[in-house]
């Protein structure tokens, strides 16, 4: 169920970053997580979730903490310009044809984690077993 959920925020986090080209990681992530994990978190979890640790925090560190999680994605032209280059040392592949790319990876993914869903929810697995 979390690997699905980690899916689906992922992929939103990535769409949105794509439609936006402006925005940065950090928003599109902050975006993607109010609307796909932030419902199944408490409030203590909602604040330190990339952190991975459930020290009794109060209310206002684990938001901070969460910030400062937020804050720790790359810079989107960092970012872009990792996932352009060629390992071998080639050139870097061009915008046209890495949006192309992840298009056609999110539109998978989208499936991928849309089937699932149905699955869960056809079998009343939707809420966690």
């Amino acid at each position: 169920m979390w690997l699905l959920r980690g899916q689906l925020f992922t992929c939103k986090a990535l769409q949105s970053a794509q439609a936006n080209a402006s925005e940065e990681l950090n928003v599109s992530f902050n975006k993607a997580y109010e609307g796909t994990l932030k419902p199944y978190h408490n409030f203590v979890v909602k604040g330190v979730f990339t952190v991975g640790t459930l020290l009794p925090f109060s209310v206002a560190q684990a938001f901070i903490v969460y910030q400062v999680a937020m804050k720790a994605c790359p810079y989107r032209a960092d970012f872009f310009t990792k996932v352009k280059a060629d390992p071998a040392g080639g050139p870097p592949s061009s915008d046209e044809h890495l949006n192309e790319r992840l298009s056609q990876w999110l539109t998978g993914l989208d499936g991928i984690v849309t089937r699932v869903q149905t699955f869960y929810k056809a079998g009343g697995h939707d809420k966690g077993f």
